[in-house]
C-alpha cells in the first residue's frame, strides 16, 4: 500500500512482555489468568489500560476482543462500551477516577480472582480529585520513548499509569518528553489497541521506541516540567502508603500551614500560592475537590511533596521555611479608623450631591474626595446613597428619553428628505443619513422606530 509502511513480519511476531510463569497465578474458576501488575508500590506502577493489554497478550487475543468477549457477557454495562468511538478515544478514562475506572477495574478483578485492581488506577484518590478539574487526563495516550526501549530490551514492557496524567509531560527517568504520536506516521494512538501489543504503533505497526521526535534533553533542575513531573511521580508511588482519608490530610495540611503564619489569615496564603483570596474556603468549607493542576501548584509553591501530605505520620510544616525566606507577607496594614469629624464632613457633602442641580456625583467619587471607601459611605449613610444612587437613575432615564426623541426626529427629518428626492427610505439610505448625526440604526432601540417611521410614511403615500 503507498504511503504507508507496514512493519516486518520479525518486529511484529515477537512482544516481549516475558515469559515468567511466575507472573501467572491461575485462578480456578476464573476466566482470565491472575496477572501479577508490574512495579506495584513504586512511581512507574503499571496502568489498567496496559494491564488489559497486556493479559490480552498473555491470552493471545485481540485487547478489544477480550473487553467485548469476555468481559462483556459478565458485564452489561461493558457489553454497551463495545464501538468503534470507545475503543479509540472514550477509553482513555479508564485509568483515572470516575466511572470507566471503576466499572473496568471491578469487571478485571471478577474476571482474574485479583482484589487490587483498583491500585492501577486513580480510584484511592477519587475522594480529593476532581474528575474533570483542567483535564485530570491527558487527551490522548502518551508514552516515555526511552522507557519502552529500556523494557524492550530487558523482555518486559508494561504501559505505567503516570502517563496518563495531564500534568505528566516529562520521564523523570530518562529527561526526554513523553510523545503522544508515532514517530513513523505522526498518528495519535487509541485508547484500546486493536493488537495486543504496547510497543507498536496501532495504524503503522512501527515501533514507538523512536525517540527523535520525544524533544531535547535538559537536566531536571533546569525544566519546569521535570518538577511537575516528580511531584505526580511521588503522588503515584505514595498511593498504597496513605495514612488516613486524602481529604482530611490535605485539609489539616492547609490549616497548618494558615496556623503558621503570623496573623493565621487565609489570603496571605492564597496569595504565595497564586490562588483567589477566597481560594481555600472551596475546599476547607465546602468539601470541595481539587484539581490536579491545584494541587500541585500548592506543592511546588510550599516546596511540599505529595508524600509528606498524605504518606507522613504528620502533615510536614513550612512555617520555617516559608517565613525565613519571607516568602509568605501577612497583610498586617492596620484598618483605617475615621474620627466623628470624617462622618460629618462625609454627610455634609451627600446631602449637596442630593440636592444639586443636573446629575450628581457617583458615590465612589464622592468617597475618593473624603478620603474614604465607598463601603464606608453605604455602612453610615444607607438611606442618603440610596436616594443618591435613585437620582442618577433617574436622570440617566430622563436624559435617554430625550436623546430617542431627538433622533426619533432625526430618523423621520431623513426619511422625508429621502421621499422628497424620490428616492425609497431603505435601511441603507436612512443608515447613511443618521451616522452623518453621530448615531446608527444598529444602537438598541432604533431600529423599531425606524420601522415605525417607515410604516407611517407608507401609509401616508397611500
Amino acid at each position: 500500500m503507498r504511503g504507508r509502511r507496514v512493519a516486518r513480519s520479525s518486529e511484529r511476531a515477537h512482544i516481549p512482555f516475558g515469559d515468567d510463569c511466575a507472573l501467572i497465578r491461575p485462578v480456578a474458576g476464573t476466566a482470565l489468568f491472575g496477572l501479577v501488575p508490574i512495579a506495584r508500590g513504586t512511581a512507574q506502577r503499571e496502568g489498567l489500560r496496559g494491564y488489559l493489554v497486556r493479559l490480552a497478550c498473555e491470552h493471545q487475543v485481540r485487547p478489544r476482543d477480550l473487553i467485548a468477549r469476555v468481559l462483556g457477557p459478565s458485564s452489561q454495562s461493558v457489553a454497551q462500551l463495545d464501538y468503534a468511538r470507545f475503543y479509540s478515544r472514550y477509553a482513555q478514562p479508564i485509568d483515572g477516577l470516575g466511572w470507566y475506572a471503576r466499572l473496568f477495574s471491578s469487571a478485571l478483578n471478577e474476571a482474574t480472582g485479583r482484589n487490587d485492581l483498583q491500585q492501577l488506577t486513580l480510584l484511592p484518590w477519587s475522594e480529593l480529585l476532581a474528575p474533570q478539574g483542567q483535564t485530570l487526563l491527558a487527551s490522548h495516550p502518551q508514552w516515555c520513548p526511552e522507557c519502552l526501549a529500556q523494557g524492550l530490551a530487558n523482555g518486559i514492557v508494561w504501559w505505567q499509569l503516570r502517563w496518563s496524567i495531564a500534568q505528566f509531560g516529562w520521564c523523570p527517568d530518562h529527561h526526554v518528553a513523553l510523545m503522544s504520536r508515532c514517530p513513523a506516521c505522526g498518528r495519535h494512538q487509541p485508547a484500546v489497541p486493536r493488537a495486543p501489543t504496547l510497543v507498536h504503533c496501532d495504524h503503522c505497526g512501527c515501533l514507538l521506541v523512536e525517540s527523535e521526535a520525544s524533544g531535547s534533553r535538559a537536566p531536571p533542575h533546569e525544566d519546569e516540567r521535570s518538577t511537575m513531573a516528580a511531584l505526580v511521580s511521588d503522588l503515584i508511588d505514595c498511593q498504597d502508603r496513605m495514612d488516613g482519608e486524602p481529604l482530611s490530610r490535605w485539609k489539616s495540611f492547609l490549616l497548618e500551614q494558615v496556623a503558621a503564619l503570623p496573623d493565621h489569615r487565609r489570603a496571605a496564603l492564597c496569595r504565595h500560592v497564586g490562588l483567589p483570596a477566597r481560594g481555600l474556603q472551596g475546599w476547607l468549607g465546602k468539601g470541595k475537590r481539587v484539581a490536579m493542576h491545584s494541587l500541585l501548584a500548592v506543592c511546588l509553591a510550599l516546596g511540599a511533596t505529595p508524600a509528606s501530605i498524605f504518606a507522613d505520620p504528620q502533615p510536614r510544616s513550612m512555617r520555617r521555611a516559608c517565613l525565613a525566606a519571607g516568602r509568605v507577607k501577612a497583610n498586617t496594614r492596620p484598618r483605617p479608623r475615621h474620627s466623628l469629624a470624617v462622618r460629618t464632613a462625609a454627610l455634609h457633602q451627600l446631602s449637596e450631591a442630593l440636592h444639586c442641580a443636573g446629575m450628581p456625583p457617583t458615590l465612589r467619587e464622592l468617597a475618593r474626595t473624603r478620603g474614604v471607601s465607598r463601603a464606608y459611605l453605604v455602612y453610615w449613610f444607607p438611606a442618603q446613597c440610596r436616594a443618591i444612587s435613585a437620582r442618577r437613575k433617574a436622570v440617566l432615564a430622563e436624559k435617554r428619553r430625550v436623546a430617542l426623541e431627538e433622533r426619533t426626529a432625526l430618523i423621520r427629518e431623513a426619511v422625508e428628505n429621502l421621499v422628497q428626492q424620490g428616492r425609497y427610505p431603505g435601511r441603507k439610505n436612512v443608515e447613511a443619513a443618521v451616522l452623518a448625526k453621530g448615531f446608527s440604526l444598529r444602537d438598541p432601540g432604533y431600529i423599531d422606530v425606524y420601522r415605525d417611521v417607515i410604516a407611517i410614511s407608507d401609509d401616508r403615500r397611500k
